[in-house]
């Protein structure tokens, strides 16, 4: 059974739908709640190490943190996140569970997930060497490159300590899988997933003190620069150069963690709300980043696990995740010195999550993944106070109602993915219509996704541009979805937005239609385009010294753009 659910939460990396307008995130989560559900109801009685209370305190503070933060910030918006970007309580839900899954799953037998993840990890290195050859981009089934290249981190990680534990063929098969893996790292193109891979390198050399586990480590170090000096390209290699540190991507990350940090100063209690990075940050965006991602490029997470959390809800809620994290570690770490190969492997495999959770972001697939390692992690070397060693099997057997709140918890995840992912088919085949100039089916898809899932503002806004092309009562009827979703999400700026369109569709007041677009700018002081359109509309309602100041900001952004980001 073990097996069984490792094979899955690996394989979670692999599974798209392309018939629905996101191919990722729901489904994998709806596979992942699936696994959590069967997880709590077969493996409930199995025995768990003594000494977990501290670190599920923890975890149920961070989970306490992470409700409050949404109702205060906005829980309609919170359950997927804005734009069902799966980054709200469903994942901080499948997060939590997948921890839990760890403990009373692989703690004892972790090879049923390092086989898999070997598995896995080299079908996804294969893809990445035929995508980088067909000249595509190195995303393998991601969606992004950094993604990948995040993900693979931490697999390659995992299977590198797993092969140092083990001995004979399956120490060459995993040592093997590994360095292969590494080329993937390599050709990903990713500094984050870079550091993630140093890291747990420099993780597992702080515990060893074999020369032939030494040679593994190198091996696997020069798979990841192989991959990114031969097969990754000049877009990857030109990545080693330090002076792309001061441009570029790189440039961009640092205002990013800029603006995080305004965000953070000014919310810094219970954030803005799990989900809800894109809604907030472009009202603390720095100018030099709006100039360097000159065209309306919003940014939808921090770059960075820490500063995200810290965000979305709160610097308590960030400081309790650091402290489970190194709770997680040191266990591990004071285990795998003992000479536990099972805390070795999720000691690693957790460093490497930690180091690319630095610069990256977490999505279903990678955060399932270092929650579990985290939860191996945790349950290893729990010594008492006097002197007992908790990791036998010996130990407390699963509380019922810890079983019934995992299976629970499954199900809320599973059945809230299922339904969200119906949504987003319907919103996907609205979109094709749309394209294919069949508005008035795609008003209907759009429709019917938003009467399943009310709370995602994309539905609406996506209505409300067909129904622009219609004319008519359409229009009536998209203004009316858009203020109801308004008054799910009052910060919704793609929402505003659509709003001050839809009126100006309906030829309402110039007046009217001006303080719409105005307070769509407010939501998006330095966005490109609805300024332009703000600017005709002021001057059309009259407002001439309102839309010249408006205006020189555009010039000024547009200027800074051309000439470098000096405001």
């Amino acid at each position: 059974m073990e097996f069984l659910l490792g094979t899955v939460f690996v394989g979670l990396s692999l599974i798209m739908l392309p018939a629905a307008a996101d191919p990722y995130q729901p489904v994998r989560a709806l596979v992942a709640g699936c696994v959590v559900a069967l997880a709590g109801i077969v493996l409930g009685r199995r025995r768990i190490s003594a000494g977990l209370r501290v670190p599920a305190i923890l975890a149920g503070a961070l989970a306490a943190t992470y409700l409050v933060a949404a109702i205060t910030g906005g829980l309609a918006s919170s359950v997927f996140g804005v734009h069902g970007r799966f980054q709200g309580l469903v994942a901080g839900a499948l997060y939590l569970c997948a921890g839990a899954v760890g403990v009373i799953a692989f703690r004892r037998n972790v090879f049923a997930l390092v086989w898999p993840l070997a598995t896995v990890a080299s079908v996804h290195s294969v893809v990445i060497v035929f995508q980088r050859l067909l000249g595509a981009v190195p995303a393998s089934t991601m969606g992004n490159q950094v993604l990948a290249g995040g993900w693979l981190a931490i697999a390659t990680s995992t299977v590198l300590a797993a092969a140092i534990v083990s001995s004979g063929r399956k120490r060459v098969l995993l040592g093997v899988a590994a360095a292969f893996a590494a080329l993937g790292v390599g050709m990903s193109g990713s500094r984050g997933a870079w550091f993630g891979l140093a890291v747990a390198v420099l993780a597992a050399a702080f515990v060893l003190r074999s020369r032939r586990s030494w040679a593994i480590l190198s091996a696997v170090a020069a798979g990841a620069l192989i991959g990114a000096a031969l097969l990754g390209g000049p877009a990857a290699l030109s990545k080693l150069d330090p002076s792309s540190l001061s441009s570029g991507s790189a440039a961009s990350r640092w205002q990013i963690w800029r603006g995080s940090g305004r965000l953070i100063a000014a919310h810094p209690v219970v954030g803005v709300g799990p989900g809800r990075f894109l809604y907030e940050f472009p009202r603390y965006e720095p100018f030099q980043r709006a100039a360097l991602e000159y065209g309306d490029v919003r940014a939808d997470q921090a770059h960075s696990e820490l500063l995200q959390v810290a965000a979305e809800s709160g610097i308590p809620a960030a400081l309790l995740l650091l402290a489970l994290l190194g709770l997680a570690v040191t266990r591990g770490a004071r285990a795998a010195r003992a000479k536990d190969g099972v805390a070795f492997v999720a000691f690693v495999g957790l460093c490497a999550a930690a180091g690319q959770g630095v610069f990256g972001i977490t999505t279903v697939e990678t955060g399932v993944l270092a929650w579990t390692l985290g939860g191996i992690a945790v349950s290893r070397s729990v010594v008492g106070s006097g002197g007992r060693d908790h990791r036998s099997d010996s130990g407390t057997a699963l509380p019922v109602w810890a079983r019934a709140i995992l299976t629970l918890a499954g199900g809320c995840i599973m059945l809230a993915s299922g339904v969200y992912l119906v949504a987003d088919g319907d919103y996907f085949r609205g979109l094709e219509q749309f394209a294919a100039g069949q508005l008035e089916v795609a008003v209907r898809e759009h429709h019917a996704a938003e009467r399943l899932v009310p709370i995602v503002d994309t539905f609406r806004v996506a209505e409300a541009d067909a129904a622009l092309y219609l004319g008519g009562a359409n229009l009536d009827d998209a203004l009316r979805s858009i203020d109801v979703g308004l008054s799910f999400e009052p910060d919704s700026y793609d929402l505003a937005l659509a709003r001050a369109r839809t009126l100006r569709g309906l030829n309402r007041p110039a007046s009217e239609v001006a303080d719409a677009y105005v307070r769509s700018v407010e939501l998006y002081p330095l966005g490109i385009e609805v300024r332009a359109e703000a600017v005709q509309l002021l001057y059309a309602a009259n407002r001439n010294e309102e839309a010249a100041s408006m205006q020189r900001d555009l010039v000024r952004l547009q200027e800074a753009a051309e000439r470098g980001p000096t405001p």
